[in-house]
């Protein structure tokens, strides 16, 4: 072994040991201390993928559950990174392909197992490029063998009640669907379609929502020539219509072919489920741009609960649905919310289709589709107009200024101005309202030099202009929803004054001069200059 690789290999096993020492069991989640005491950087990934060979192939090891946290945890802020659009973002994705593809060859199956797994939660453009794990001798272009088993197996797995559902099932199998190559995963996928098993034909139309496009591109031709109508319900046939609008414009005419075939065979879209929805609580939106929607409703006498969350210019990230939630399941996960000074409130289903939408066309024009849980959680809520449709900036503060027109004559503008300035700080609003990653180091580093060679210029203003230069759409759009957030429901008494930051913004007034911007810039240079502290202890 090299000497680079075992610096690597002593890198992870420092963690490692460093976890058990805290006698880490619960390996959801890195213990707070663990991440106040280490700054886990996300080129770490890298190491921590590499040690993978370390390991013998038993997934129940407290090693090797510790191992994928850790790379998981990296994986977040490697999309983080990406999200922000740093530039070391997209070369930590070519170093981590490049290790997973060293490493990968030499595992066993069930670390391979759990490595798929990992890839599949963190969302990146990572793949484990090797053969298919069934038959490890042969090649890429052969059948498996367990293509003709497969519906049975899963009907199998639906009696010993592996799955409660189908969207269950879905992020069972998706993940270690991809350690196959896209031949064997769409010959899986045909075997189900042509299924006479339920459960294995309802999965082969979610998987018209695979996350790999050059797979799921192909789904709907191989759907189409098996549309055969005595295998399709007119669940199925819903569940076409909802995706067919939550797919990129190109991937959409094969699908539509087949609601047509179906529909001139007589299988109609099945209603939207009876269901009761008794609370939706949403948070206001963080410094990141992520806002989250939890929902509880009833359907058959049992009490779900459906979330998810979404982000600004990225779109729907995370969902997830709890079945047979006991009572005070959704109050315990806002009370653990606020735990984290995350702000929340009830806010309408109008407020939740208005913002859904708009996300949903964030996902599409990013070229990505939402996960399939997200068709179970429109499902529970009756949400038949979903469908993309992108906010206007513009004239979401135009119908916002006529509400308030009364608030903007120049002296009520001055006085709202200056009440919302420490709004950054509220805990009943925002959470987290700063700007992270390289371009916020890359400001205070600016400000600072053009403030060293013109003194005599304030240097808040100089780093206010320069960070919102860059970061100024995204705050608009943090405002924006923080606002109509504050409206939905009960409206929040304080409203009308951030609508007269987004009237400021709206008429370009000089970001220097809006105390709310200035003190974001502020917050902004003290976060990097504490992590920079953080790195030289």
């Amino acid at each position: 072994m090299n000497t680079a690789m075992q610096t690597t290999h002593k890198v992870a096993a420092l963690y490692i040991e460093k976890l058990r020492d805290m006698n880490y069991v619960d390996t959801s989640e890195l213990p707070s201390k663990m991440m106040d005491e280490f700054n886990l950087k996300p080129q770490l990934a890298i190491d921590f993928i590499l040690a993978l060979e370390t390991l013998d192939d038993s997934i129940d090891h407290i090693n090797t559950k510790i191992l994928l946290r850790l790379i998981d945890e990296t994986f977040a802020q490697i999309r983080y990174s990406m999200d922000r659009k740093d530039k070391k973002a997209v070369s930590l994705i070519t170093q981590a392909q490049e290790a997973l593809n060293t490493v990968c060859p030499k595992l066993g199956n069930n670390i391979r197992v759990g490595l798929n797994q990992t890839l599949y939660d963190s969302k990146l453009p990572l793949e484990i490029h090797s053969v298919d794990p069934c038959n490890i001798n042969q090649k890429r272009s052969q059948p498996i063998d367990i293509m003709p088993k497969l519906p049975e197996l899963l009907e199998s797995l639906r009696r010993q009640k592996v799955y409660k559902t189908v969207f269950e099932l879905y992020e069972m199998v998706v993940p270690q669907f991809q350690a196959f190559s896209d031949e064997n995963q769409l010959a899986l996928i045909a075997e189900m379609g042509c299924s006479k098993k339920p459960i294995a034909h309802e999965l082969s139309v979610l998987m018209l929502l695979h996350p790999k496009a050059s797979v799921r591109r192909v789904v709907a031709k191989v759907l189409l020539q098996l549309a055969d109508t005595k295998h399709f319900t007119p669940i199925d046939v819903r569940r076409l219509i909802t995706l067919r609008n939550w797919v990129p414009v190109d991937e959409r005419s094969e699908i539509d072919a087949i609601v047509s075939h179906l529909r001139r065979n007589g299988v109609s879209p099945a209603p939207y489920p009876s269901t009761k929805i008794s609370k939706i609580v949403g948070s206001s939106t963080d410094g990141a741009g992520v806002l989250c929607v939890f929902i509880e409703a009833k359907k058959n006498n049992q009490r779900q609960i459906a979330g998810f969350l979404l982000k600004i210019n990225v779109g729907i990230r995370d969902t997830s649905m709890v079945h047979k939630a006991p009572k005070q399941y959704l109050d315990d996960m806002i009370n653990e919310q606020a735990k984290n000074n995350l702000p929340m409130k009830p806010v309408s289903k109008t407020y939740v289709n208005k913002i859904v939408r708009h996300f949903l066309s964030e996902t599409i024009e990013n070229g990505n589709v939402p996960d399939a849980t997200f068709i179970e959680i429109a499902e529970l809520v009756g949400a038949d107009n979903w469908q993309p449709q992108a906010l206007s900036w513009e004239a979401e503060v135009d119908r916002l200024r006529e509400i308030y027109q009364d608030q903007l004559s120049d002296v009520s503008i001055q006085r709202s101005l200056q009440r919302s300035g420490d709004w950054h700080m509220r805990e009943d609003i925002a959470h987290s309202w700063f700007d992270t990653g390289e371009l916020a180091e890359q400001v205070v580093i600016e400000a600072a030099n053009q403030h060293e060679s013109n003194p005599s210029a304030s240097l808040e203003d100089i780093t206010t202009r320069l960070l919102m230069k860059d970061r100024l759409d995204k705050w608009k759009w943090v405002l924006l929803f923080t606002c109509l957030w504050m409206r939905s429901q009960q409206v929040h008494e304080l409203t009308a004054d951030l609508l007269v930051v987004l009237h400021c913004l709206d008429k370009q007034i000089d970001v220097a001069k809006i105390p709310l911007l200035e003190n974001i810039a502020a917050q902004t240079a003290a976060n990097v200059c504490r992590r920079e502290m953080l790195l030289l202890l």
